[in-house]
């Protein structure tokens, strides 16, 4: 989320009832109404700041960024003081109980340096909307792609390097679909820079469409705000010209309402009875009225076999249309990177051999992305070949992205184009460099950190990281003995410009590098280590305002299912990082969770599974607030009964624990929890007797734990349940599998021992007709 969407979330956060209710208890309330007032100018301030010119400061201009970093940090610390002050009245027993407890001397401690906290909060932004009007702040533009417009040709590409085989492919596809009656659509997406444009271009100047089509080809580059008048216009240009025009001129593009039938009129006529073929270069908007109101002019207008190519970032932006499935343009081979980038350069057959493998190694930094090589090779012809300028240019390629004005605008509008709910997730997966999550895990890790957020549902969240995902993600390789575990690599254009918005807040380090470490403002961090990492860096235990911390592995070890060599959390870990709400430290080597965990209290979130943790201690039911405990691939023999304590856990992954013996009866006071996973804990032969209880439980996993054979009695009283892949089916006739039937919500459903259950039971099962409950929603049976 950049400073302006920041700011505006935090406006809102001050306008929300939970917070007015805060402020009339604490009798704070035109303290807390200041503080929106004050949050709200300095929001106008900067919403008309242009911040594609602020991404392009220098060194020489820091008061920008002095500024930016100190409203978000600003913005960040007053979210902390307010949900501490919440978190302080549920601990106390619930806003209902603070007249009980006001009157306590450790409660009014709390209460003036929460005040006091506040106060500064609005000292500070007094300060800084005063500054905004001291520094020259550049205006927003309306449109970056109309500054980016006038770069825009259909002119002839210079070469087919890498692209040989996806110049085949669209041709061939083109070729295939020749006898469709009505205009034939072909989509083209990729990512930004990938050569959606170029690959177009090829096509267009490629002999046997210039044989097929003639002067009957037209190209149009698609204005940002996507207007149907406008794009006939420019085709209108073409038809009635006979050239190419890819002009944005304001002038040409004013269409009166009146003129827009004569305008639909003549398209079709001049195209009536032609075959013609047109580019639609970089759309973006994914209205349908307004593709349909485009394609019923085109569609109608030409012969059969006419064609039209759709170049965009976003997958579903020509969905909308009747269209061929999607050709998606992937990321250049190592091999034509390096021989691009050694093409785009000046005499390179005067290239020192020692400078070969530095060569080399900036390709494999640029990841297959034209664009980026393209600016690679810029900045390498402007330099002195020399060893030292090429590793300068190698070890600081964020500065390389940062001075090309063209290719950080055509980034930052992929991020402009995301509404703020997913920028904010954008910039969250800035922070993994390789990795292999899944959405709903990008999804778990982003709820727990509690940033401030735009955000409804985490239904929507999986939407938006998918979407993410599938923009601005490329699959490295895929094991095949995992379903699911790609190993993903975000595009490096979109890494550097999320770490460029995010003002260091979000850091993405490579620890097996020797690196300067940053400013003491970071609040999420990923670590990238290796099978040779034995311990955390000191320079970690100097965020003290951080708030995530992940420990992400190489490919290599991705790859293999190797840990790295840290063998345990040190004291000094809990005691200096207490901010921290996200811990995920997953394949280390880590025997036991330390004593000391409790003093991060603010911890809603730990992933610790895949290490060799062998002992849970009390202390970690001392965690009140913790949501998501995920122990899994551990060698745990048993959890303390304290655990039971932890009334705000929905999620415990306990899979493939296989040492674990037993659970305590004490998990059945786990009210709140959703999640229950037990998949192959191979020695687990007894459920909770009271696991009735869990009334708020959704997901029940035993799978592959063979020694369980029975399932705790009363299973209808799961009335949450959704997900049920293994039930044991029993002998005794009092409790068989017609106590499912008041699971209304059961969509997942896996029977065991089905030869324990009667006739009509199993008819129940199979057929549903017995068992209403069954026959309706569940979406997934295995007998």
């Amino acid at each position: 989320m950049s400073v302006e969407h920041l700011l505006h979330a935090m406006v809102e956060k001050l306008k929300s009832e939970p917070v007015l209710e805060v402020g009339r208890l604490l009798g704070i309330g035109s303290l807390l109404q200041d503080l929106q007032t004050h949050f709200r100018m300095i929001h106008w301030r900067i919403s008309r700041i242009d911040e594609s010119a602020v991404l392009m400061i220098n060194v020489n201009n820091e008061q920008y960024l002095q500024l930016l970093q100190r409203l978000w940090s600003l913005t960040l610390d007053t979210d902390d003081a307010l949900n501490r002050i919440s978190r302080h009245l549920r601990k106390k027993g619930g806003i209902f109980s603070f007249h009980q407890v006001c009157s306590s001397p450790i409660f009014r401690r709390f209460h003036f340096r929460r005040v006091n906290k506040i106060r500064e909060a609005v000292a500070s932004l007094k300060n800084c909307y005063a500054q905004t009007y001291r520094i020259r702040l550049p205006a927003k533009h309306t449109d970056i792609q109309e500054a980016m417009s006038c770069q825009r040709t259909c002119g002839k590409p210079e070469g087919v390097l890498g692209r040989e085989r996806e110049l085949d492919d669209v041709l061939r596809m083109m070729q295939t679909d020749d006898s469709t009656p009505g205009l034939s659509i072909l989509p083209i997406t990729g990512m930004a820079g990938i050569g959606k444009t170029t690959l177009a271009q090829l096509v267009f100047w490629h002999p046997w469409v210039v044989d097929t089509f003639g002067d009957d080809r037209i190209w149009v580059s698609v204005p940002r705000e996507f207007n149907t008048m406008v794009i006939l216009s420019r085709i209108a240009q073409v038809l009635t010209t006979q050239q190419c025009s890819t002009s944005d001129s304001p002038e040409e593009e004013m269409i009166e309402q009146e003129d827009s039938v004569k305008l639909k009129y003549l398209v079709k006529e001049k195209l009536s009875g032609q075959r013609f073929f047109i580019v639609l270069d970089d759309a973006w908007d994914q209205d349908r009225k307004k593709w349909q109101e485009l394609m019923e002019v085109l569609d109608s207008a030409g012969k059969p076999g006419s064609k039209m190519i759709v170049t965009s970032r976003i997958p579903d932006v020509v969905t909308l249309t009747k269209s061929l499935k999607p050709y998606t343009l992937q990321c250049l081979l190592p091999a034509h990177s390096s021989s691009l980038l050694t093409q785009w350069m000046q005499n390179p057959a005067e290239l020192p051999p020692r400078l070969i493998p530095i060569r080399k190694m900036i390709a494999e930094t640029c990841a297959g992305v034209p664009s980026l090589l393209l600016s690679a090779s810029n900045k390498l012809k402007s330099i002195r070949k020399t060893q030292v300028a090429w590793q300068h240019v190698l070890s600081r390629f964020d500065l390389v992205f940062y001075a090309d004005r063209l290719l950080l605008d055509a980034a930052y509008v992929s991020y402009q184009h995301l509404p703020p709910s997913i920028q904010q997730c954008f910039l969250y997966c800035s922070l993994l460099l390789v990795h292999s999550f899944t959405p709903e895990q990008l999804t778990d890790m982003f709820v727990a950190d509690e940033l401030i957020k735009l955000i409804s549902s985490k239904s929507d969240m999986h939407l938006y990281f998918s979407k993410i995902m599938t923009e601005h993600f490329y699959g490295v390789v895929q094991k095949s003995r995992h379903r699911g575990n790609t190993v993903y690599k975000m595009h490096p254009g979109m890494q550097l410009l999320a770490q460029r918005i995010s003002r260091g807040f979000h850091l993405a380090i490579d620890a097996r590098k020797e690196i300067i470490w940053p400013s003491c403002d970071a609040r999420c961090l990923s670590l990238l280590v290796d099978c040779e990492t034995s311990k955390l860096p000191p320079e970690l235990f100097e965020l003290e305002s951080l708030r995530t911390l992940i420990l992400l592995r190489d490919e290599n070890m991705l790859l293999s299912e190797n840990k790295c060599a840290i063998t345990d959390i040190p004291a000094e870990f809990c005691q200096r990082l207490i901010a921290l709400r996200v811990l995920h430290m997953q394949s280390c080597r880590i025997k036991r969770i330390p004593r000391l965990i409790d003093m991060l209290q603010n911890l809603t979130y730990i992933n610790l599974s895949h290490n060799d943790i062998e002992i849970v201690p009390d202390s970690v039911s001392n965690l009140r607030f913790l949501t998501h405990l995920n122990l899994s691939q551990n060698e745990i023999i048993e959890l303390p009964e304290s655990v039971g304590k932890m009334q705000s856990l929905q999620m415990l992954d306990l899979s493939h624990c296989e040492k674990l013996l037993g659970l305590h009866e004490a998990i059945s006071n786990l009210v709140n929890l959703h999640t229950l996973n037990l998949e192959g804990c191979h020695y687990l032969a007894v459920l909770p007797k009271g696991m009735k209880n869990l009334r708020s439980l959704t997901c029940l996993n035993i799978l592959e734990c063979p020694l369980l054979t029975q399932m705790p009695r009363q299973m209808n009283q799961l009335t949450s349940i959704k997900i049920l892949p293994r039930y044991i089916a029993a002998e005794t006739p009092k409790h068989t599998i017609s106590e499912l039937r008041p699971l209304v919500y059961l969509k997942e459903l896996g029977v065991q021992n089905m030869e324990n259950s009667s006739s009509a039971d199993a008819r129940n099962v199979i057929i549903g007709q017995a068992s209403p409950a069954l026959a309706g929603p569940v979406q997934r049976l295995q007998l």
